[in-house]
Protein backbone atom coordinates (compact mmCIF):
# COMPACT_ATOMS: atom_id res chain seq x y z
CA UNK A 1 0.00 0.00 0.00
CA UNK A 2 1.53 3.41 -0.82
CA UNK A 3 1.92 6.21 1.64
CA UNK A 4 -0.80 8.28 -0.54
CA UNK A 5 -3.47 5.59 -0.08
CA UNK A 6 -2.45 5.12 3.64
CA UNK A 7 -2.90 8.90 3.84
CA UNK A 8 -6.52 8.91 2.61
CA UNK A 9 -7.37 5.82 4.91
CA UNK A 10 -5.99 7.48 7.85
CA UNK A 11 -7.90 10.60 6.98
CA UNK A 12 -10.92 8.99 6.10
CA UNK A 13 -11.07 6.85 9.36
CA UNK A 14 -10.11 9.86 11.40
CA UNK A 15 -12.99 11.84 9.78
CA UNK A 16 -15.72 9.26 10.60
CA UNK A 17 -14.67 9.02 14.10
CA UNK A 18 -14.47 12.41 14.07
CA UNK A 19 -18.33 12.61 12.52
CA UNK A 20 -19.20 9.75 15.30
CA UNK A 21 -17.99 12.04 18.23
CA UNK A 22 -19.94 14.99 17.03
CA UNK A 23 -23.18 13.39 16.40
CA UNK A 24 -22.66 11.93 19.89
CA UNK A 25 -21.53 14.94 21.81
CA UNK A 26 -24.85 17.10 19.31
CA UNK A 27 -26.79 14.12 20.81
CA UNK A 28 -25.71 14.78 24.77
CA UNK A 29 -26.36 18.16 24.10
CA UNK A 30 -30.12 17.88 22.71
CA UNK A 31 -30.61 15.82 25.84
CA UNK A 32 -29.05 18.57 28.55
CA UNK A 33 -30.96 20.71 26.73
CA UNK A 34 -34.53 18.74 26.92
CA UNK A 35 -33.65 18.47 30.81
CA UNK A 36 -33.20 22.03 31.05
CA UNK A 37 -36.35 22.35 29.55
CA UNK A 38 -38.06 19.88 31.90
CA UNK A 39 -36.38 21.75 34.66
CA UNK A 40 -37.41 24.82 34.02
CA UNK A 41 -41.18 23.56 33.43
CA UNK A 42 -41.01 21.66 36.96
CA UNK A 43 -39.88 25.14 38.39
CA UNK A 44 -42.57 27.04 36.91
CA UNK A 45 -45.28 24.81 37.91
CA UNK A 46 -44.03 24.67 41.47
CA UNK A 47 -43.26 28.41 41.43
CA UNK A 48 -47.35 29.19 40.30
CA UNK A 49 -48.90 26.90 42.96
CA UNK A 50 -46.51 28.35 44.88
CA UNK A 51 -47.84 31.71 44.51
CA UNK A 52 -51.25 30.52 44.34
CA UNK A 53 -50.50 29.45 47.96
CA UNK A 54 -49.23 33.20 48.94
CA UNK A 55 -51.87 34.57 47.68
CA UNK A 56 -54.26 32.28 49.04
CA UNK A 57 -52.50 32.73 52.53
CA UNK A 58 -51.88 36.59 52.00
CA UNK A 59 -56.35 37.09 51.44
CA UNK A 60 -57.79 34.92 54.13
CA UNK A 61 -58.59 37.89 56.64
CA UNK A 62 -60.95 39.08 53.50
CA UNK A 63 -62.22 35.60 52.77
CA UNK A 64 -62.84 35.36 56.95
CA UNK A 65 -64.57 38.91 56.46
CA UNK A 66 -66.52 37.48 53.83
CA UNK A 67 -68.27 34.85 56.09
CA UNK A 68 -69.09 37.49 59.07
CA UNK A 69 -71.00 39.46 56.41
CA UNK A 70 -72.46 36.85 54.30
CA UNK A 71 -74.29 33.58 54.40
CA UNK A 72 -72.29 30.58 53.92
CA UNK A 73 -72.77 29.63 49.98
CA UNK A 74 -73.58 25.83 51.30
CA UNK A 75 -76.69 27.29 52.67
CA UNK A 76 -78.72 28.45 49.50
CA UNK A 77 -81.83 29.23 51.57
CA UNK A 78 -79.60 31.95 53.64
CA UNK A 79 -78.19 32.97 50.19
CA UNK A 80 -81.47 33.49 48.69
CA UNK A 81 -82.99 35.55 51.55
CA UNK A 82 -79.24 37.74 51.50
CA UNK A 83 -80.22 38.11 48.07
CA UNK A 84 -83.38 39.77 48.57
CA UNK A 85 -82.10 41.69 51.39
CA UNK A 86 -79.44 43.20 48.91
CA UNK A 87 -82.39 44.61 46.66
CA UNK A 88 -83.41 47.08 49.19
CA UNK A 89 -79.94 46.82 51.61
CA UNK A 90 -76.83 49.01 49.58
CA UNK A 91 -74.92 47.34 52.85
CA UNK A 92 -75.23 44.01 51.45
CA UNK A 93 -75.53 44.71 47.77
CA UNK A 94 -72.07 46.07 48.50
CA UNK A 95 -70.86 43.08 50.23
CA UNK A 96 -71.94 40.80 47.68
CA UNK A 97 -70.77 42.51 45.27
CA UNK A 98 -67.19 42.38 46.89
CA UNK A 99 -67.82 38.62 47.60
CA UNK A 100 -68.28 37.88 43.90
CA UNK A 101 -65.22 40.61 42.70
CA UNK A 102 -63.14 38.41 44.64
CA UNK A 103 -63.68 34.94 43.35
CA UNK A 104 -63.52 36.44 39.96
CA UNK A 105 -59.82 38.19 40.52
CA UNK A 106 -59.02 34.29 41.09
CA UNK A 107 -60.98 32.95 38.35
CA UNK A 108 -59.24 35.85 36.13
CA UNK A 109 -55.76 34.79 37.64
CA UNK A 110 -56.71 30.86 36.97
CA UNK A 111 -58.13 31.58 33.43
CA UNK A 112 -55.13 33.33 32.20
CA UNK A 113 -52.50 30.81 34.18
CA UNK A 114 -51.26 32.96 36.68
CA UNK A 115 -52.82 30.82 39.24
CA UNK A 116 -52.45 27.14 39.58
CA UNK A 117 -56.45 25.75 39.00
CA UNK A 118 -55.10 22.65 40.77
CA UNK A 119 -54.34 24.78 44.36
CA UNK A 120 -57.37 26.28 43.89
CA UNK A 121 -59.30 23.76 43.03
CA UNK A 122 -58.32 21.41 46.28
CA UNK A 123 -58.41 24.38 48.52
CA UNK A 124 -61.00 26.53 47.67
CA UNK A 125 -63.26 25.04 44.17
CA UNK A 126 -66.08 23.85 46.06
CA UNK A 127 -66.96 27.54 47.24
CA UNK A 128 -66.02 28.96 43.59
CA UNK A 129 -68.64 26.72 42.08
CA UNK A 130 -71.37 27.45 45.02
CA UNK A 131 -70.49 31.16 45.16
CA UNK A 132 -71.29 31.06 40.90
CA UNK A 133 -74.36 29.04 41.56
CA UNK A 134 -75.76 30.64 44.37
CA UNK A 135 -74.91 33.92 42.85
CA UNK A 136 -76.53 33.07 39.26
CA UNK A 137 -79.78 34.86 39.55
CA UNK A 138 -78.24 37.93 41.37
CA UNK A 139 -75.28 38.19 38.86
CA UNK A 140 -78.07 37.86 36.02
CA UNK A 141 -80.13 40.60 37.16
CA UNK A 142 -76.43 43.45 37.66
CA UNK A 143 -75.68 42.39 34.33
CA UNK A 144 -79.18 43.49 33.07
CA UNK A 145 -79.05 46.62 34.97
CA UNK A 146 -75.29 48.01 34.25
CA UNK A 147 -75.75 46.39 30.81
CA UNK A 148 -72.47 44.77 31.70
CA UNK A 149 -72.98 41.11 29.67
CA UNK A 150 -69.98 39.91 30.55
CA UNK A 151 -69.53 41.10 34.15
CA UNK A 152 -68.31 37.68 35.83
CA UNK A 153 -67.76 35.75 32.92
CA UNK A 154 -64.24 34.79 33.96
CA UNK A 155 -66.26 33.20 37.55
CA UNK A 156 -68.31 31.71 35.25
CA UNK A 157 -66.15 29.76 32.84
CA UNK A 158 -63.69 28.73 36.10
CA UNK A 159 -66.93 27.07 37.76
CA UNK A 160 -67.59 25.40 34.39
CA UNK A 161 -63.94 24.59 34.22
CA UNK A 162 -64.24 22.73 37.85
CA UNK A 163 -66.94 20.89 36.90
CA UNK A 164 -65.54 19.45 33.81
CA UNK A 165 -62.58 18.48 35.84
CA UNK A 166 -64.09 17.06 38.50
CA UNK A 167 -66.28 14.99 36.13
CA UNK A 168 -63.22 13.51 34.34
CA UNK A 169 -61.60 12.47 37.56
CA UNK A 170 -64.60 10.66 39.18
CA UNK A 171 -65.03 9.09 35.42
CA UNK A 172 -61.27 8.31 35.98
CA UNK A 173 -61.35 6.73 39.48
CA UNK A 174 -61.86 3.07 39.67
CA UNK A 175 -65.07 1.88 41.00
Amino acid sequence: MSNDRLSLVISVTINVVALVFLGAQLYLLREQVRQAKDAYISEQRRARKQSTLDFISATLERRLRFQQEIPSVKDPEATLNFIRLAKTDEAAAKSILGFLNYYEYIAAGVNAGILDIDVIDSTMGTTVMRCQEGYVDFVAEVRERDSHPTLYEELDALAKLLRELRSTKFKARPH
